[in-house]
């Protein structure tokens, strides 16, 4: 290599002990073969290694080592015997050396040419195990697995090229990480109509994994020299951990939602009739209008006489006329100043001057609320925004707000921010108190099931920011990519994958106020935004929960009988329950 291209031999030796040093530190295990390895050891068989490798045997003792592997008989390497498996005749010299009969020994190899076809014709006896990668390329006629990772070997009939994607140091690096998780055991089902194989654990190391990655790498880009990170809930819960765990830095996370927030919205009895741009007037009802504003208005019954206040609007002009008593029987310029006056001493105590939020939703009106009621500017980032009211914000307001994406995605809201959220309750209001402001949330019931498929996406893909820093923290300033190259497959999640949505069948959310409803099916709502955008798709819309005999038993059962199957099979979740419970006491 000197020779051919003038290296000078003190460069080439720190080339060969950089190399060296790569192989040994991001060297890692295959945990199913490495179990494979234990049983074998705890049957005393005879354990050797056969390698076509360059590197030398000293080396591959000291891999071995580093990985677990501590007891094995000897390790057979091409560039010390002269000879190979790629040819055939390390195969002889194995078996030679062993003084056994070739059938007697049992290989177990990743290459079908190599370790099967030569070593079945040397006599030995074989069983193929194939390479992760060759797994998750879907390389096998007889293995499954996606074909998300081929996304980036091949044209993408779309206007955006994936291939080039794969030009990105670290794109390579998220999928081999995959691969080599996902795909450890080549001989895993997977279900040939999905792309994710309807898995939450493939779900969330995947997709979410790289996408959580990517937003992590660009929240930390983008911090410029901000004092402090907010994280707000519930959707920003798991990027703040995706954060912490990455970059060691202690952040806050800010329990906020557009409910507890629309009393900040009103500066004057005329702002009241501007309500609609947080909510829709014929998905909501009297009641729900009265309760959000409770704290800024005195409620008059006998204003609301010829209402039916739990019933929704029948016109958008009962709507305003409704609206029209409100401000001028029951709005209260006192109260609503000392409202404001509570909140933003609340608010002061947790937003100093140059800091900056970050929220995946999209309307960035939290942050214009809070940065009007501090009197000064709290900047914000954002996975994207869908019209230009952040962008006037700018100029009014002096904030500055910056977006991973330039672009709005076809399917967005309620999808991307329930995988990311803090499995709680709502915010419901910031309720004045003698000692300032209390927080109450309202009641979280969801399943087993809706808490346990959210809970496996949001460990596993955890998992995978913390497996990358693992492995790659020494390089992470050479990891770099544009945004939208590690978010792919999580946009074939949201966007390609009606089979997948299979699994969040028991998932519900709340959007009472805005939606009009207590509880919204998450599968629906995807698979209907899907239909609007992609309608040759034309995917069943409705979401009904039975024919698992399982889950409709237990979700008819009696509190007593449910609390005591939580205290055996999750503990934490029937601590968690009985806590919120004392709590609303």
């Amino acid at each position: 290599m000197g020779d051919l291209y003038g290296i000078d031999k003190v460069k080439l030796e720190r080339i060969k002990d950089k190399e060296l040093n790569l192989e040994l530190n991001m060297s890692s295990r295959r945990e199913s073969i490495y179990n494979l390895y234990q049983m074998l050891s705890f049957l005393n068989r005879n354990i050797i290694f056969i390698s076509d490798m360059y590197l030398d045997k000293e080396f591959l003792k000291q891999l071995l080592y580093k990985n677990g592997y501590l007891n094995f008989e000897d390790i057979y390497v091409s560039s010390e015997y002269g000879a190979s498996k790629y040819v055939g005749d390390l195969y002889k010299i194995v078996a030679d050396n062993l003084i056994v009969e070739p059938r007697e020994i049992f290989h177990i190899g990743d290459n079908w040419e190599t370790d099967i076809v030569n070593a079945q014709l040397a006599g030995f006896e074989t069983h193929f195990y194939s390479k992760p990668k060759e797994v998750f390329k879907n390389a096998l006629a007889a293995i499954r697995n996606t074909e998300i990772f081929n996304d980036y070997f091949k044209p993408s009939n779309s206007w955006l090229n994936v291939e080039k994607s794969r030009g990105f140091l670290e794109v390579r690096c998220a999928l081999a990480l995959c691969a080599n998780k996902l795909c450890d055991n080549p001989y895993s089902s997977f279900n040939d109509n999905s792309n994710f194989n309807c898995n939450s654990q493939y779900i969330g190391y995947f997709p979410v994994g790289m996408f959580l990655l990517g937003v992590t790498q660009w929240i930390n880009k983008n911090r410029n020299n901000y004092n402090n990170i907010h994280f707000i809930g519930r959707d920003g819960y798991l990027f703040q951990k995706a954060y912490e765990s990455m970059y060691d830095e202690t952040t806050n996370y800010v329990e906020l939602s557009r409910k507890a927030l629309l009393p900040l919205a009103v500066y004057s009895k005329e702002d009241i009739y501007s309500l609609n741009k947080y909510l829709y007037w014929n998905k909501t009802t009297p009641n729900k209008i009265l309760n959000a504003l409770k704290n800024i208005i005195n409620f008059d019954e006998s204003a609301c006489r010829n209402y039916k206040l739990d019933s929704k609007f029948v016109s958008e002009k009962s709507y305003l006329e409704f609206l029209h008593i409100v401000v001028d029987k029951m709005y209260d310029e006192d109260k609503k100043n000392h409202y404001q006056k509570l909140m933003k001493d609340y608010f002061s105590n947790i937003f100093k001057e140059n800091d900056v939020l970050f929220d995946v939703g999209y309307s960035g009106r939290s942050q214009i609320l809070i940065s009007k009621l501090l009197g000064y500017p709290l900047d914000g980032l954002y996975i994207h925004i869908n019209d230009d009211e952040n962008l006037y914000a700018q100029k009014l307001l002096g904030i500055s707000i910056q977006t991973y994406y330039n672009f709005t995605p076809s399917v967005t809201g309620s999808q991307r921010e329930y995988l990311f959220s803090k499995q709680t309750g709502s915010l419901l209001e910031f309720k004045p108190t003698n000692h300032g402001v209390e927080l109450i949330n309202e009641e979280y019931n969801n399943s087993y099931a809706d808490i346990y498929c959210i809970k496996e996406i949001q460990e596993n893909a955890l998992q995978f920011v913390r497996d990358f820093k693992k492995i790659f923290n020494d390089y992470l300033d050479i990891m770099i990519c544009r945004n939208i190259d590690i978010s792919i497959p999580f946009e074939k999640l949201i966007h390609n994958s009606v089979e997948d949505l299979s699994i969040f069948k028991a998932c519900v959310f709340e959007d009472e106020l805005f939606d009009g409803r207590k509880e919204i099916n998450l599968c629906d709502i995807w698979r209907r935004d899907i239909n609007y955008h992609y309608p040759t798709k034309n995917v069943v819309t409705k979401t009904v929960i039975t024919g698992n005999p399982l889950f409709d038993k237990f979700s008819s059962l009696k509190r007593w009988k449910k609390a005591i199957i939580y205290m055996f099979c999750d503990l934490p979740l029937f601590k968690a329950k009985i806590k919120n419970k004392l709590k609303r006491k």
